[in-house]
């Protein structure tokens, strides 16, 4: 099938071929099948990301008409379908999150496979910090959590008025129903700031007077997380004021 011979060309940075391809059918740009409901443009941003030649095969793509915002729709799964964005952001591919953004892609689209979140959710939540950076500096919605685990401390502070007290905006995200209550946004902060080695941003929330032993939707302390994801540094401090892993409670 011609779908998959453009997929590997993408894979491959093949972009000779793809040309090709295209040329003969300029609705592959698009296309999916029913057992695989990614784009080419997903298959490029997907992990392991950094194909060879990936930005020249977008831009070839771009232009022949790929749609930025196309959602990937895996059967069985009830959120909306995540979008190349959100693929870039979670294999880390600054360089391709500047692509899309550039191209048009909607910074702030939901449909993430975790709590339907944004393509910075998705950055944060796995880890990248590449990916994190660039959009926020592009301009990407935080909410408190987010700005934690993205080591970001000048944002985390702006969630706090002069008083110290935490503001209205610190648990609203798009594509969240609901924004989360004020002791739910200082210790979800805490905990993806220790999740992601953020030992500044933890230590200054820490003031804050989080639960430190506050499990995550997956039963994960902070020091579960710290220690899962080897941040050594964090890890020790967590102990020294106390932290536990979720099997010691």
């Amino acid at each position: 099938m011609s779908i998959e011979q453009a997929r590997a060309a993408v894979e491959s940075g093949d972009v000779h071929t793809l040309k090709k391809l295209i040329a003969k059918d300029p609705q592959l740009v698009n296309k999916t099948t029913s057992d695989n409901p990614r784009t080419l443009l997903h298959t490029l941003c997907d992990y392991p990301a950094y194909r060879p030649r990936s930005r020249e095969s977008a831009e070839i793509l771009i232009r022949s008409g790929a749609d930025v915002n196309a959602r990937a729709k895996f059967e069985g799964k009830t959120d909306p379908g995540e979008t190349p964005l959100h693929w870039a952001a979670s294999s880390d591919d600054a360089e391709m999150i500047e692509v899309l953004l550039d191209s048009g892609a909607e910074i702030d689209i939901d449909g993430g496979n975790i709590a339907n979140g944004t393509p910075l959710w998705e950055a944060v939540i796995f880890g990248m910090q590449n990916a994190a950076t660039k959009l926020i500096q592009r301009g990407a919605t935080c909410n408190l959590m987010i700005a934690a685990g993205a080591g970001q401390l000048d944002l985390v502070e702006k969630f706090f008025d002069k008083e110290g007290n935490i503001t209205d905006t610190a648990g609203i995200l798009p594509g969240w129903s609901e924004p989360r209550p004020e002791r739910d946004c200082i210790d979800s902060a805490f905990g993806m700031a220790c999740r992601n080695g953020h030992l500044k941003t933890a230590r200054w929330l820490l003031e804050k007077k989080p639960d430190i032993n506050r499990k995550n939707p997956v039963g994960e302390t902070p020091l579960d997380q710290a220690v899962d994801r080897k941040h050594t540094e964090v890890a020790n401090w967590l102990m020294t004021i106390g932290a536990k892993r979720s099997t010691n409670l």
